[in-house]
């Protein structure tokens, strides 16, 4: 019987699925506040979807653009 190994998902794996999620989204967020969020919480994608999803909405109601500031603010870090 052969063993199979599980790799650790890589940073840039995370962030390469929320670019994808964000564009079918229609949300925009640029790669310093994905590198951003992704150093900064929970490396589970299902979590980091749901913060974009969160500061997405919050940043309309602000009509303002998800920028680092905002996103310290917002998410209280």
């Amino acid at each position: 019987m052969e063993h199979m190994t599980l790799k650790a998902v890589q940073d840039q794996d995370l962030i390469e699925a929320l670019i994808f999620k964000c564009k079918k989204l229609d949300i925009n967020l640029g790669q310093s506040e994905l590198d951003f969020l992704v150093k900064y919480h929970a490396r589970d994608f299902s979590i980091l979807l749901e913060k974009v999803m969160f500061l997405d909405q919050r940043a309309g109601e602000l009509k303002r653009k998800i920028t680092i500031p905002l996103m310290k603010e917002i998410l209280s870090l």
